[in-house]
């Protein structure tokens, strides 16, 4: 059983694009490369953390939807002993968690530099604005399979936010940490993320077939 279990994750890890887990992983030394994370203040570790530490969601979940389309001979072995969901929530888990680490080291990395903040806010807050911009993308991929569009909307809402700064998402502004606090709106696209997955979950559990 183990050892199933092992083959299981090792396989669906395997089917994550590889160019976007090095994208990921690699935007937060890039990130201390290009921005000094010594002495940082909350505002200073809200502002990296929104705008360049945020896209490790971006670039990565919205890929794990598409992994059928390369790998397709044994995605579709395991898409007949078990539902299509499991695997999709599989891969989905171990790209929410990679992001969710790298978050943790640009935190961990900027207090080894003297930077002082509230772990939690920051932690909380570009998890997500990551997650939201992620799972924005992933639904549209499930619902689509468009791998373009996938990615076209949710960064053309980072877009958006980025230079109207909330003029029109007001409560739910995707960058509200940058105001000076994890405001209600951040639970709010929180709960809408995790809103969407369980439609997600819903469509691939009971219409999607490969």
């Amino acid at each position: 059983m183990n050892k199933s279990i092992n083959r299981f994750l090792f396989y669906n890890l395997k089917l994550i694009p590889k160019v976007n887990i090095l994208a990921c992983v690699l935007i937060v030394p890039l990130s201390s490369f290009l921005f000094s994370f010594k002495m940082l203040n909350f505002q200073e570790m809200a502002d990296i953390g929104e705008l360049i530490i945020s896209l490790c969601g971006l670039v990565l979940l919205p890929s794990l939807c598409f992994p059928e389309k390369n790998k397709g001979t044994k995605e579709t072995v395991y898409a007949k002993k078990m539902p299509l969901v499991w695997p999709e929530l599989t891969r989905l888990v171990m790209g929410i968690l990679l992001v969710f680490l790298s978050i943790v080291l640009f935190v961990y990395l900027a207090y080894l530099q003297g930077s002082s903040f509230s772990f939690y806010k920051i932690i909380l807050g570009v998890f997500t604005t990551a997650l939201s911009l992620g799972i924005i993308g992933y639904s549209v991929g499930i619902f689509t399979e468009n791998l373009s569009l996938s990615y076209l909307l949710p960064f053309s809402w980072y877009m958006l936010e980025l230079f109207t700064r909330g003029k029109y998402t007001k409560e739910v502004y995707l960058f509200s940490l940058r105001t000076g606090d994890l405001i209600e709106g951040k639970y709010i696209l929180l709960l809408f993320s995790i809103l969407l997955l369980c439609i997600d979950f819903l469509y691939l559990r009971y219409w999607k077939r490969l």
